[in-house]
């Protein structure tokens, strides 16, 4: 009994010693996102960090000597992240959700105040914004159409390629009337991975 008593006691103390913690520090909340760098770290009671290596079933992931680690996922899903020590023995391990990035917003106008109320002017360039987003993460605007509609007849329309507001685009503009409609369509953009997607459009109209 006793003998029982003080293996049960060290099985415990050990299992202690070896316990481990992986703790998204980014979004707090176990959540990774695919095709980019995702900054965590992992806490090892009463051992050094870089005595262990991490591996996932989901991805790279690189660490520096403070616990400070990086794991970019290439599928959507569940990541699991696992920890060994030098020889291979698995210490413990980590469930993570895995996202798709969300849309960026797709911004091509601002508004200027006047006595009147405001006006649109066209900006330099489309404007990706990631709003209410932990990462810093930055899309690239490839290609868009934009569409200009008079009485729900199609006026004009032209397609501009990359980021930078076209000539074309703004000339477009100014040929407007009061009552005509832009739609911005066929948004495509390029993720961080270097991967396009199809955005959502938007329009708006000339007061």
């Amino acid at each position: 009994m006793e003998f029982s008593i003080h293996l049960a006691l060290l099985l415990f103390a050990y299992s202690n010693c070896f316990s481990q913690n992986i703790v998204a520090s980014a979004t707090k909340m176990n959540v990774f996102y695919a095709g980019i760098d995702n900054p965590f770290e992992y806490a090892v009671s009463t051992m050094y960090c870089k005595n262990y290596q991490l591996s996932s079933n989901n991805g790279a992931i690189r660490c520096n000597d403070s616990c400070h680690c990086f794991i970019n996922p290439i599928n959507v899903g569940t990541t699991i992240i696992y920890i060994k020590d030098k020889k291979g023995k698995l210490i413990d391990s980590s469930v993570f959700r895995t996202k798709s990035l969300p849309d960026p917003r797709f911004e091509i106008i601002y508004p200027i105040h006047c006595r009147s109320g405001f006006i649109v002017n066209f900006r330099d360039s489309v404007l990706l914004e990631m709003k209410d987003f932990d990462f810093d993460i930055k899309f690239i605007t490839k290609e868009f159409i934009i569409t200009q509609k008079r009485n729900d007849t199609i006026i004009a329309t032209y397609k501009n390629i990359s980021g930078k507001i076209s000539e074309g685009v703004k000339k477009l503009y100014l040929s407007g009337k009061s009552g005509d409609i832009f739609y911005i369509t066929n948004i495509i953009v390029v993720e961080p991975n270097g991967k396009e997607r199809s955005i959502a459009g938007t329009a708006f109209k000339i007061q």
